[in-house]
């Protein structure tokens, strides 16, 4: 939501024009549609107000459906310049977890997305940790099921 983080990560062209997108987001809910948005918590220039920043627009646009997760570098991309400034990961995905937490409590009836990348997931836990607890209520052993195999592939890269 902050519009000039946006255009530090994002290229300087008309296909990435800030109002534009949420112009775009506005048109989608005026027509019916259901909406949803996401944070990469943790990016390079962002700030803690920044992350107020996306949890109050969520609330104040009702959006429906919202993913977030921890910032993961990578070496070939623009912003792995900026990898010495990152928090740590395990801060990071920390963090996600405090965002994730709050959000649920200022909207009971957001669809909050899963992580789908495991073995994101296995880079950042603590070795053991096998279940992932979210708004109380354990994940099932599917979730448990591919953590071990992630960090069993993790094991042979």
């Amino acid at each position: 939501t902050n519009q000039k983080l946006y255009e530090k990560i994002h290229p300087n062209d008309s296909k990435h024009d800030f109002n534009n997108r949420l112009k775009c987001l506005k048109s989608l809910q005026d027509i019916g549609y259901q909406t949803g948005t996401g944070v990469m918590i943790g990016l390079p220039f962002q700030t803690m107000d920044d992350l107020a920043g996306d949890l109050l627009f969520m609330k104040e646009f009702d959006i429906d459906m919202c993913g977030m997760g921890p910032y993961i570098e990578h070496a070939d991309t623009p912003l792995i310049k900026h990898s010495g400034k990152l928090m740590p990961l395990s801060e990071r995905f920390d963090l996600t977890l405090k965002m994730i937490a709050i959000i649920r409590i200022m909207m009971k009836d957001i669809n909050i997305v899963a992580a789908t990348a495991p073995i994101s997931l296995c880079r950042i836990l603590p070795p053991g940790n096998t279940v992932i607890v979210i708004n109380c209520m354990i994940i099932s052993l599917v979730l448990t099921i591919q953590l071990k195999i992630a960090r069993a592939a993790l094991r042979h890269v």
